[in-house]
């Protein structure tokens, strides 16, 4: 089959929904489909091979008429459809869902419309909450309009800006979790997991990984190095231990954060590390401790970074949201904590650090279960599915 997919951000962008193209694309590449991506063209022209991530599929970086953030109109995306067997529209994409939209009820593409529903956009500016009003009130009318409707979590979608269509047309939404490269992301060795046992003077490792831009305030960093501030890690023997949080990511606000981490007294316990290598993420994930995805708001639906902790042997805490809540089992993987409750978060991550046995059981629980549920290559057998349906 001919397969478009059509995304907002995509690598060398950091980001989950770029991740799930990216993946999306070498799914069904790797079947034997032909697959282009559509996305927008930003700035300097970054490529794939800049990031080891070339060979198996063709992406094509439009140029925007009009850009802010995230969302860019795309007018070209309208005649470029045509000759496709399947389009995946991934959503959110302010300016060029309703395009595609325009384009589907003209009927400028016959071939199936498979729309993936990542995530509710809530806490904008005004001026971007003006230019999503368009695709938000086209919404209903372009998941009626589709032949299926994608999601990672069906808790997700009942709870979302989506459930009323999702309570009329049932049949068409179809759970596909987003999956994990277990070969890239895998544990410690047996003597590499030993040195993280209580030893004098090391320091318990707490990992973040996401964007410190404006687009990804609802990760809610603010409400972990709140939870830093009251952290008191007591050992079986007495003895408080040391710890350290390693910030992955970079960002517009990332001046905010390192002042927030001086003003709360926790800079020398505080590790900004930037946006690091592919090969080198995969190592943080494995010596860390414990990795936390503190969100906020329903921004966060799924969580990509608790399946590559999980598949590196790391216990997780994330925020007890819809979707998110659905990734792993509490108190069996990790900790589900009350969103933007920095004491409840200091709990969670306190019962983790001290115990080193429980942290090593939600290690290994959280492998089991990606290797069960998140090999992306089950997620692409279905995807597949989905698409020849």
């Amino acid at each position: 089959m001919k397969i478009a997919q059509i995304i907002s951000t995509f690598p060398p962008y950091k980001g989950g929904m770029g991740n799930v193209a990216l993946n999306y694309a070498r799914l069904l590449a790797e079947r034997g489909h032909s697959i282009t991506t559509f996305t927008p063209l930003r700035g300097k022209l970054n490529t794939l091979e800049s990031d080891g991530l070339s060979g198996y599929k063709k992406v094509a970086r439009l140029k925007p008429v009009l850009k802010y953030g995230n969302a860019a109109f795309l007018p070209r995306i309208f005649f470029k459809l045509r000759n496709f067997d399947a389009v995946i529209l991934h959503y959110p994409f302010f300016g060029t869902a309703e395009v595609v939209w325009l384009a589907r009820i003209f009927g400028m593409f016959k071939g199936k419309l498979i729309f993936q529903y990542h995530m509710d956009v809530s806490g904008l500016s005004p001026f971007a909450g003006m230019m999503s009003l368009p695709s938000k009130f086209i919404l209903p009318g372009l998941i009626r309009r589709s032949d299926a409707v994608l999601t990672a979590s069906l808790d997700y979608v009942k709870n979302s800006d989506i459930k009323s269509s999702y309570a009329r047309r049932r049949e068409k939404f179809i759970e596909l979790p987003f999956g994990v490269d277990l070969k890239r992301f895998y544990p410690a060795a047996a003597e590499a997991e030993n040195a993280k046992t209580e030893s004098a003077g090391k320091a318990k490792t707490i990992l973040f990984v996401a964007g410190l831009d404006r687009a990804h305030y609802f990760k809610g960093l603010d409400t972990l190095l709140d939870a830093m501030s009251e952290l008191r890690i007591t050992l079986p023997t007495g003895r408080q231990a040391n710890y350290e949080l390693q910030i992955v990511g970079s960002g517009d606000l990332k001046a905010h954060y390192e002042k927030m981490a001086e003003n709360l007294g926790i800079a020398d316990k505080t590790k900004f590390l930037g946006s690091v290598s592919s090969d080198e993420l995969p190592k943080l994930y494995r010596s860390a401790d414990i990795f936390v995805l503190p969100s906020v708001a329903k921004g966060e639906a799924f969580g990509l970074v608790l399946l590559e902790a999980m598949a590196s042997g790391t216990p997780v805490i994330a925020s007890n949201l819809p979707g998110v809540r659905s990734v792993f089992q509490d108190g069996i993987q990790g900790y589900l904590a009350r969103a933007g409750d920095a004491k409840d978060l200091a709990e969670k991550m306190e019962k983790i650090l001290a115990d080193d046995e429980l942290r090593r059981k939600m290690g290994r629980a959280g492998r089991k279960l990606v290797e069960m549920k998140y090999d992306w290559e089950k997620t692409g057998d279905e995807l597949e599915k989905a698409i020849k349906a």
